[in-house]
């Protein structure tokens, strides 16, 4: 649904181009990264090569459709977000060879007031082009930052501005950090901590600063900046502490700096989705490494247990899923979430074993707490939180199972929607389609959400549970006794199938119709083997709460099993 909603989006826009101030509204509402926005909007659909666009009519039409997306660039800033002109480059590069930009550029030049705008991203688009070798070679920034700045000189701050290099220092330095972000999306390592050091160990620290500030008015760069100062600050106090000390260790040098106020934000989730927050944990991160390196021992486990110390466990794991999914932070946090994962997975292994329900640790995990705002997108830190605590939630579900123990997925969607609407819910398990490694579960959730909310319109239909049955997955589920060798743990699927129907039927008596246990146990023997009924109803007794209705089925089957060679009485005995 999502990519025919983006196809009329670009059909609205083509179609009524003053539709696209609304659009655009509601794309700033929700965040959206300009980029995604791009293609989103025709503009990647109109062939516009150096050889399509001869006629002169066909222009006004692109660069009104540039101009609008360049305009939702600007209102993405304000908004205090980073999008530099650099990323503007490589986005219109993404989908056109470079001399058919430079001639969109050129064309864009001669629009009132945008020539300045248009040169800065044609440098973009030149550097895009200077960026390769290096990045296949796979250089460090530091490295680059030398050759860069080689030839580039500043003088003392006490001179006027005007009499300096700033000008060249400023776009190299732009361009520096354009590089940085490339390096960082190949999955390498480079810390605004390492990127403090680059500039320490190259200017004085009143030159630095005076560097940000100047680098601060560049369009797309406050953010960066002020990440840039976290790094900055963490650095000078480490080289600080080390004049006292030899060696600074990784604690001491978490208590030193401000990671711990940054992201204890208590209940405000704003700061759980800051950049900086993330930043300043990312940085002490990247000073561990830099200790180990020096031949230290501060393992991950120690690092783990430093940050449960002040950061529960549920909390700390959706901080670091925030660091990995964050540009260039995502290095360190892989193994800290593996690790985290693993020590979780003993709790909630503890929890199933003790037959603790779902729906207990629900509350257990604050689930409801967590605050999911529709229409939002999936890029808020809300939205963020939200989703990794119902992946948190399902996981343990999912730990329920595998000791055998069934919580169907029509309880999952009964607890969900306890406590948020319907249409929160399918947006929320829409957007976990996209989390790795959940999309499956995602969609057999939304598949038994799709199926209850048709319960409304069959129940008003009149429709008997006999008549609902062929419709719902227990249909066509395999009920082989488990002595010919079915695993166990395709049980809690088939079960949780079951336990489904049975809520229909449950709804359809609530209404003051009649539908008996013996009319359930008729259905389920039109079309099954009795064999495997009996198995059915014997594995059923271990779903929470159904041992009593589970041991009422097989009573009634027995009963009817009047000869005493019966196949069900057989089987029965066996189990």
């Amino acid at each position: 649904m999502e990519g025919c909603a983006e196809a009329m989006q670009r059909a609205l826009l083509d179609e009524y181009p003053k539709a696209f101030s609304q659009v655009s509204e509601a794309w700033l509402r929700s965040k959206l990264n300009p980029e995604d926005a791009f293609h989103m909007m025709p503009i990647p659909l109109k062939q516009i090569g150096l050889g399509a666009v001869g006629e002169k009519s066909q222009w006004p039409v692109v660069l009104r459709m540039i101009l609008g997306w360049l305009g939702y660039v600007d209102n993405y800033r304000s908004l205090g977000l980073d999008f530099s002109d650099y990323k503007v480059a490589k986005v219109l590069t993404s989908n056109r060879n470079f001399d058919e930009v430079l001639e969109i550029l050129r064309k864009l030049r001669d629009v009132h007031g945008m020539k300045d705008r248009a040169d800065r991203i044609q440098s973009g688009v030149i550097l895009r082009l200077a960026f390769g070798d290096s990045l296949v070679k796979e250089l460090s920034p530091a490295g680059v930052f030398t050759e860069m700045f080689s030839s580039v000189t500043i003088s003392s701050t006490n001179v006027g501005r005007e009499e300096s290099d700033w000008a060249v220092l400023l776009t190299q330095l732009e361009k520096w950090l354009e590089y940085v972000d490339e390096y960082r999306s190949l999955g390498l390592d480079f810390s605004d901590y390492k990127l403090a050091q680059v500039l320490a160990v190259h200017r004085n620290k009143d030159e630095v600063l005076e560097i940000l500030y100047m680098l601060e008015g560049v369009p797309g760069m406050k953010n960066r900046v002020a990440r840039m100062r976290t790094g900055l600050k963490f650095y000078i106090s480490i080289a600080s502490a080390e004049i006292s000390d030899s060696i600074v260790t990784p604690e001491k040098a978490f208590y030193m700096t401000n990671v711990l106020a940054k992201l204890d934000g208590g209940a405000n989730v704003n700061m759980l989705g800051s950049l900086i927050a993330l930043s300043e944990l990312d940085n002490w991160l990247d000073y561990v490494y830099e200790y180990r390196s020096r031949g230290h021992v501060f393992s991950n486990n120690d690092v783990l247990d430093l940050l449960i110390k002040h950061i529960k466990a549920s909390r700390l794991s959706r901080i670091l899923r925030k660091l990995r999914d964050t540009l260039g932070m995502e290095y360190r946090a892989t193994p800290l979430l593996k690790l985290l994962a693993n020590r979780r997975r003993r709790n909630y292994d503890d929890w199933a074993r003790s037959e603790l329900s779902p729906a207990e640790v629900y509350h257990l995990l604050s689930i409801s707490k967590a605050i999911f705002i529709l229409g939002a997108g999936k890029e808020g830190s809300r939205q963020h939180t939200a989703l990794s605590m119902l992946e948190d939630w399902l996981n343990y579900v999912e730990r329920y199972w595998s000791f055998d123990h069934v919580f169907s997925n029509g309880q999952v969607i009964d607890v969900l929607c306890s406590h948020r609407q319907t249409e929160e819910v399918i947006e929320m398990l829409r957007m976990l389609q996209y989390v790795p490694g959940m999309e499956n579960q995602a969609h057999m959730l939304l598949s038994s959400l799709a199926c209850r909310l048709q319960f409304t319109v069959r129940l008003n239909s009149g429709w008997t549970p006999k008549v609902v049955y062929p419709m719902m997955p227990i249909s066509t589920a395999k009920l082989i006794p488990s002595s010919s060798g079915r695993m166990e743990l395709d049980w809690p699927v088939t079960l949780s199938e079951f336990h489904d129907w049975l809520d229909y039927v449950d709804k359809f008596r609530l209404l003051g119709r009649k539908f008996s246990d013996d009319q359930v146990i008729d259905v389920l023997t039109a079309t099954r083997p009795i064999e495997e009924v009996v198995e059915l109803f014997h594995k059923f007794r271990d779903v929470h709460g159904m041992k009593h209705r589970a041991d009422q089925f097989q009573r009634l089957l027995l009963l009817r099993s009047t000869a005493v060679d019966s196949p069900a009485v057989e089987h029965a005995v066996r189990l």
